[in-house]
């Protein structure tokens, strides 16, 4: 299954099920063993970073949090990292 359609469906499940006042934020990805490439979904998050040769680039921002739009979709975003790259995942 696609990363975003991962994000459609706990989207519509939470907008559906759950509270109208609450929502989820996440950071989703997927890969592949020895494929430097991630897939990214970002859904109401802080955006991840990337640390490549000294220099932080911010992956750009996703789509809405989990639950708050019934009808959002969830763009995929690739990754690509090189060796001694590092991809932070972080929470506020």
């Amino acid at each position: 299954m696609r990363t975003a359609a991962v994000g459609d469906r706990l989207n519509r499940i939470f907008h559906r099920d759950g509270p109208s006042n609450r929502f989820a934020t996440l950071v989703g990805a997927s890969g592949r063993p020895g494929d430097r490439t991630l897939r990214l979904i970002n859904a109401g998050h802080p955006p991840p970073l990337i640390a490549h040769l000294g220099e932080v680039t911010k992956v750009p921002p996703g789509g809405p949090a989990i639950g708050i739009i019934g009808g959002a979709s969830f763009a995929e975003q690739d990754v690509s990292l090189a060796p001694g790259d590092t991809l932070l995942v972080y929470s506020d």
